[in-house]
């Protein structure tokens, strides 16, 4: 690989890279929007938002859908 087209790819595996970290980082605002929405406005929905579980948007946006309480959300503790 060209020198140019290296750099090119290396610049450009950064950029997405330092989108995956952004969508990271804004995960947590974005669940506790989600859970505003759900349940209404409650002081423990920033740090519900963060300890909930890394797993596929797509499997906790139904179990937050399903759930009838944000203590069943948190679970036990």
């Amino acid at each position: 690989m060209p020198v140019p087209s290296f750099i090119d790819q290396l610049r450009e595996d950064e950029r997405r890279t330092g989108r995956e970290e952004g969508l990271q980082a804004g995960r947590p605002e974005g669940l506790a929007s989600i859970l505003r929405f759900r349940f209404g406005p409650d002081d423990r929905i920033p740090d519900l938002a963060r300890r909930l579980p890394a797993s596929d948007m797509d499997e906790l946006v139904p179990r937050i859908e399903q759930a009838a309480s944000l203590d069943e959300l948190a679970g036990p503790g």
